[in-house]
C-alpha cells in the first residue's frame, strides 16, 4: 500500500474515532435518598430531637414524626468535564462542622473533590436542627446523621446509569414578599427532569424560592413542610423520585396571613406539583455538557451579636477555628447543565439579590440556588440593607452579599457561559 493510501486510511480512522469520542459521553446520573437518624420515633428516643427554626436552646422537642426528613443525593456527570453531587437536606440549614466531615469523608471514599459535594437545605423550619442555632446534635446524633449522609452520597455515586436531561420552566408560583408587603417574587419554578435509557422518569429536580414556613412554632412534628406534597405528588404522577432545591426564599412566604395547617401546605405543595408537570409537557432536551466554576470567599463578620451565639453554640452556622476571630470562608460556584445555568449563594438571598444575580446570565435559562455549600444568613444587596429589617438581624456580615456578586460575576465569565 502506497505512503499516501496509509496516510489517508490513517486520517480516516482519526476522523471516525474523533466522530465516536464525540458522541460517546453522555449524562450519567445516580439517586438515594433516606431518613435521618432520629427523626422516625423522636418522641421514644432518650435523646431529644431539636426542632430548628422557633424560640433557642431547644425550646420545641419533635413529639412526631408526619413525614420522612432526610437527605436526598443526586450524582451526575457529563463523563467528560466534570462530576457533581448535589445532597439536599431537610433542615433548616447545616453547620460548617457538619459539612466538613461530610465532605471529608465522601471525597476520601469516592475521590471526588470536596468543592465538588454541594450540599443544600431545604430550609423547612420543622426539622431536626442540623445548624446548631436551636439547640443542635449531640455527638452521637451528628455521627450518625453525618454517616447517613455520606451512605445516601455514596450510594448515588456507586450506582450509576445512563440518562438524558430535559429542562422545563413554569413562571407560575405564588408567594408573599414580607420586605416589600406585596406578591413581588421571582415566580420561576426551574425543573431538571433526567430520563433513564427507556425514556422514562429518573428523578425530577426542580428549585424555586419560597420559605417552607406553612407550619409554625406551635407544630412539634417533624415534616418538611409544603415540600413534602410537593415531592409526593411529582412522585406519584411520574412514578420517579422528586428532588427540591431551593431558591431566592429570602423575603418569600408561601403566602399572607395563610393558615398555619398541614392542609395548608398540602395545598401548596400540590399546585406547585402541578405547575411542573403542566411546563414538563413542553420540556426541551439539555446537551451533555456539565460545566462547574468554584471559587472560595474570604470575609469578616460584623453582626456581634450573631458571633457570639455561634461562637457559644459551637455549631452554629460558622466553624470558627479562632476564638478570637471574626474571619470566615465561604463558597460560590456556577454550573451549567447543557444551556441552563445554576448560581449558587450560601445563604438565603432575598428578591432584589436573586433577580441581580440572575441578570448575570441575563440570556440562559437561569436560577439561584440558596443555602448551597454554607447557611451564612440573608443576602441583601449593599444598597438595600435597612437599620430595622428583620433580614438584617441574621445576616452574618454586611460585606457578604456583595463578594458573593463579584465572586458569580468572575465565575460566570471564567465558565466561558455565553448568551443564547
Amino acid at each position: 500500500m502506497s505512503k499516501t493510501k496509509v496516510l489517508s486510511s490513517c486520517i480516516a480512522f482519526l476522523l471516525i474515532c474523533q466522530v465516536i469520542c464525540q458522541n460517546a459521553h453522555a449524562w450519567r446520573a445516580g439517586f438515594s435518598n433516606q431518613s435521618f437518624p432520629y427523626t422516625e420515633h423522636p418522641e421514644t428516643s432518650d435523646k431529644a430531637a431539636c426542632m430548628a427554626g422557633y424560640g433557642m436552646l431547644c425550646w420545641r422537642h419533635a413529639t412526631g414524626s408526619h413525614d420522612s426528613v432526610g437527605v436526598q443525593a443526586l450524582f451526575l456527570t457529563d463523563e467528560v468535564n466534570d462530576s457533581l453531587v448535589f445532597i439536599s437536606l431537610d433542615a433548616i440549614g447545616f453547620s460548617q462542622t457538619l459539612a466538613k466531615t461530610v465532605r471529608e469523608r465522601l471525597s476520601t471514599e469516592t475521590l471526588l473533590a470536596k468543592e465538588n459535594i454541594l450540599l443544600t437545605a431545604t430550609h423547612t423550619h420543622s426539622s431536626i436542627d442540623l445548624q446548631g442555632l436551636w439547640g443542635g446534635l449531640n455527638e452521637q446524633q451528628e455521627q450518625a446523621i453525618a454517616e447517613a449522609i455520606v451512605e445516601t452520597a455514596k450510594n448515588a455515586w456507586g450506582k450509576t446509569q445512563k440518562v438524558s436531561l430535559h429542562t422545563a420552566t413554569s413562571n407560575g408560583l405564588k408567594g408573599f414578599n414580607r420586605r416589600t408587603k406585596n406578591n413581588d417574587i421571582i415566580p420561576q419554578i426551574l425543573t431538571i427532569q433526567l430520563l433513564n435509557d427507556q425514556n422514562k422518569p429518573f428523578v425530577t429536580v426542580f428549585t424555586l424560592g419560597s420559605h417552607p414556613v406553612v407550619l409554625g412554632k406551635d407544630n412539634t412534628r417533624l415534616s418538611s413542610d409544603w415540600v413534602h406534597y410537593a415531592r409526593t405528588k411529582l412522585t406519584e404522577q411520574q412514578g420517579s423520585p422528586a428532588m427540591f432545591i431551593n431558591g431566592t426564599l429570602g423575603d418569600v412566604l408561601p403566602g399572607q396571613d395563610n393558615p398555619r395547617t398541614f392542609a395548608y401546605a398540602e395545598t401548596y405543595g400540590t399546585e406547585i406539583a402541578g405547575l411542573i408537570i403542566n411546563s414538563l409537557k413542553n420540556s426541551e432536551p439539555l446537551e451533555s455538557s456539565l460545566k462547574y466554576c468554584t471559587e472560595t470567599i474570604e470575609d469578616k463578620a460584623d453582626n456581634y451579636s450573631l458571633i457570639m451565639a455561634t461562637k457559644a453554640l459551637r455549631n452554629g452556622t460558622v466553624d470558627w477555628n479562632d476564638p478570637f476571630s471574626k474571619s470566615y470562608r465561604t463558597r460560590a460556584s456556577v454550573i451549567a447543565l447543557g444551556k441552563v445555568v445554576f448560581l449558587t449563594t450560601p445563604g438565603e438571598p432575598v428578591t432584589s439579590m436573586g433577580r441581580l444575580l440572575m441578570r448575570l446570565v441575563e440570556h440562559n435559562p437561569v436560577a439561584v440556588l440558596g443555602l448551597t455549600h454554607d447557611s451564612m444568613g440573608y443576602l441583601i444587596p449593599d444598597k438595600e440593607t435597612k437599620e430595622d429589617g428583620n433580614e438584617e438581624r441574621l445576616m452574618i456580615s454586611h460585606t457578604l452579599s456583595g463578594k458573593i456578586f463579584k465572586s458569580l460575576q468572575h465565575l460566570v465569565s471564567k465558565c466561558l457561559i455565553q448568551p443564547d
